[in-house]
């Protein structure tokens, strides 16, 4: 969506539809393909800071309090609004839990389509 955002309010294209699972806090008036009959085709792109594995839990959660915050300031929040992308926070073990369900959603795509890292 972000990378159309501007382009749509200025009415040089139509965003006609999002792979979100909810419509977005800046296009409301753009369906979602759940909207559209299609709720099992729903899928959704996301930003994550990542640390080296290995490293303390306390510095984890410092780390995932304090960019929690700074993602949450308005300012901050506003610009990234501004823009398309709809700020959320979550914790590592929730990260943890999405890239798993993203792996094996997209597991059979990618079996399938034979693409092998060697």
């Amino acid at each position: 969506m972000s990378d159309f955002l501007t382009h749509h309010r200025d009415g040089k294209l139509r965003i006609v539809v999002t792979s979100g699972s909810r419509r977005g806090i800046t296009t409301p008036e753009v369906p979602t393909i759940a909207d559209l009959g299609h709720p099992d085709q729903a899928s959704f792109g996301f930003y994550a800071f990542y640390a080296p594995a290995g490293t303390p839990a306390p510095v984890i959660a410092a780390l995932n309090a304090e960019l929690s915050a700074a993602t949450m300031e308005p300012e901050v929040k506003s610009q990234l609004l501004a823009i398309g992308l709809e700020p959320e926070v979550s914790t590592s073990n929730e990260l943890g839990k999405l890239l798993a369900e993203d792996i094996e959603r997209w597991r059979p795509v990618v079996e399938k389509s034979g693409f092998r890292v060697d």
